[in-house]
């Protein structure tokens, strides 16, 4: 297929456009996943029928603005909390926590609400990953987009914290399928050179942002929801324009789609013509050797010994990762200073970690590049133990924990196109799906590691520091999948497994029989 990708344009006009359309679904779900950011935020209260002045107002009463020991459940702040007869939260802000008094004695429900979307979105990319290899990229992809817009929607009209608890869950659903096939959608459209670009594209920091202006312009949660709901719907439109993945459809042996979509390419990108006969021969080549395989399922994931150690070890790094950019990220709050300069800051930090992927990425190779990257993480987070151990400034604090989450979006960016690459178009989708679900675990871990108490930060830092350090050595073990044509079945992995061992039996030769098989393979496949 990279051959015929070639004939098309490895990139134009056609892919910028398919590749704004299917990103921007990516945008939508990062406020779906990221609503609890905001949504948990304390912005104070104040007791209106007390007298004293240690019970009157608690704002900004601790290190976090937030006054995070009065939803933790201080005993001396909470012990007033349950002697209050009327509790004023300040107007400023409209949260989950005000709208249903999350503090103290229900100060539990917070992590729970996200347990139970990081677990809808376990089950959305568990069910979306086998629906997109089996049904295609694009029904997989919209239906989870329709689905977030309407769910966001419903959610906002929720009269108890037990029925949206419930829609968080509903939430994580159609975000766990956008993520599963948005990401790597348009990398099935492209050459080998570009796939590195899309993936060092700011995607999640422009999200974020987006996310950050809606919460700034509202401050009210119900507000946010809506809007993140009448914006899934726009950027649902071009379900019309988007067609379905040349990849999928080859392997699936639907060269007639094949035909059509690559004449849109070689019109949209001035391209010559490709010879129909070329397309329909290579599709039939590819579909037979899958026919012997049978449609996907996550068994598949773990079939091979290859696919097996592949899955073993970016399900851990993937769990790791998201211990550590969710644990910064929700528990925004815990950090010093104003919780909304936070919130931008730590939005912010996502854009540059993305940013110097793609040269990384082609200079070092995949491997290395993330190597390098998840070693700088684990020593910034060393570095924040150091400072609250020494009750250094604050501030060092927040800045280390931004430029812990601007290199976790690097390494996320690298370690996903590593296995994009790796794993063959069979289940591409199916991995992608099984490694969202089991991220979901290293995130429902993040909500619980969140200190009550701000000054106890190295716990988790330290955590989280020896965990990035073992990531770094998973990665280590796999494959560089820099300069390597993507393998469209498993079959096609497995002889690529043979090629390489050849070749190092006959280093010295002038040639090695590998090579001749694998052009041979590459051809086909």
């Amino acid at each position: 297929m990279d051959e015929i990708i070639e004939k098309v344009g490895n990139f134009g006009p056609f892919q910028a456009v398919l590749f704004t359309s299917t990103y921007s679904t990516i945008w939508m779900a990062a406020s779906g996943m990221m609503f609890m950011m905001y949504g948990s935020y304390n912005p104070g209260w104040h007791c209106k029928n007390s007298t004293e002045d240690n019970l009157a107002n608690f704002t900004g009463s601790n290190k976090s603005s937030s006054s995070y020991d009065v939803s933790s459940g201080s005993n001396d702040v909470c012990q007033s909390w349950r002697e209050c007869d009327n509790v004023d939260f300040d107007k400023e802000s409209s949260t989950i926590v005000t709208e249903w008094n999350l503090v103290c004695d229900n100060a539990w429900i917070i992590p729970f609400m996200i347990t139970m979307l990081m677990s809808g979105i376990l089950v959305g990319a568990w069910i979306c990953g086998p629906l997109g290899d089996r049904f295609g990229r694009k029904g997989s992809l919209y239906s989870s987009v329709a689905f977030h817009s309407l769910a966001n929607l419903l959610a906002a009209f929720s009269v108890s914290w037990k029925m949206f608890a419930a829609f968080e869950f509903v939430i994580g659903i159609g975000v766990g399928g956008i993520v599963t096939a948005g990401f790597f959608y348009p990398m099935e459209f492209v050459g080998n050179w570009w796939r590195p670009v899309l993936g060092s594209a700011p995607l999640w920091g422009i999200a974020m942002l987006k996310f950050t202006l809606i919460v700034f312009i509202f401050k009210d949660w119900k507000m946010v929801l809506i809007t993140t709901a009448v914006l899934s719907a726009i950027v649902f439109l071009p379900v019309f324009w988007i067609p379905e993945s040349i990849r999928w459809l080859a392997v699936n042996g639907k060269h007639d789609q094949i035909q059509a979509i690559v004449q849109r390419m070689v019109s949209w990108n001035k391209k010559p013509p490709v010879d129909p006969i070329f397309i329909q021969t290579t599709t039939n080549e590819i579909a037979q050797a899958q026919a012997e395989t049978g449609k996907p399922t996550y068994i598949d994931l773990f079939k091979t010994s290859k696919l097996r150690r592949y899955s073993i070890k970016f399900g851990i790094v993937w769990i790791i990762m998201a211990i550590a950019y969710f644990m910064i990220s929700f528990g925004v709050k815990s950090f010093s200073g104003d919780f909304y300069l936070n919130i931008l800051l730590f939005s912010l930090a996502d854009i540059p970690g993305i940013l110097f992927v793609g040269p990384i990425a082609n200079t070092l190779g995949r491997r290395h590049a993330a190597i390098i990257l998840l070693s700088v993480a684990a020593l910034l987070c060393f570095g924040i133990v150091i400072v609250e151990l020494l009750h250094l400034n604050e501030t060092l604090t927040v800045a280390f924990a931004t430029a812990v989450k601007t290199d976790i979006v690097g390494i996320w960016s690298v370690v996903m196109l590593i296995s994009t690459e790796l794993y063959p178009t069979f289940v591409r989708n199916l991995h992608l799906g099984y490694l969202n679900a089991i991220a979901r675990l290293g995130s429902i871990i993040s909500s619980y590691m969140i200190p009550a108490d701000g000054h106890k930060l190295f716990i988790p830092f330290a955590v989280s520091g020896f965990l990035l350090l073992f990531a770094s050595v998973l990665i280590f073990s796999v494959s560089e999948s820099k300069g390597r044509p993507m393998v469209e079945t498993i079959r096609g992995l497995e002889v690529e497994k043979l090629s390489i061992n050849s070749k190092d039996n006959c280093k010295e030769q002038l040639s090695c029989p590998g090579d001749v098989e694998m052009k041979n393979m590459n051809n086909r496949f």
